[in-house]
């Protein structure tokens, strides 16, 4: 069975509100997370629309910066937690 894109949004969604309150808690001044975070939205954003628009191979190059945005995220809440 295939996920719905909306329930794949939505676990994009969760997993992006998750880390904006991990980073709210641990990093609270941190003006490098809240901008990645506003990429990741904005990349998110686009990456729907190409695939509206059946432009797939945009869609593909939006969810590789996304990806590689998150591990930068992913990074920095590490570090920032494992103190």
């Amino acid at each position: 069975m295939k996920a719905k894109p909306d329930s794949v949004a939505s676990f994009t969604t969760a997993k992006s509100v998750a880390d904006r309150e991990i980073a709210a808690r641990y990093c609270p001044d941190s003006k490098i997370l809240a901008g990645l975070f506003n990429e990741v939205e904005r990349l998110q954003a686009q990456k729907e629309q190409s695939v509206l628009q059946q432009d797939f191979e945009n869609a593909v190059l939006r969810r590789d910066e996304e990806e590689k945005i998150a591990k930068q995220i992913d990074a920095l809440l590490f570090d920032s937690v494992g103190k």
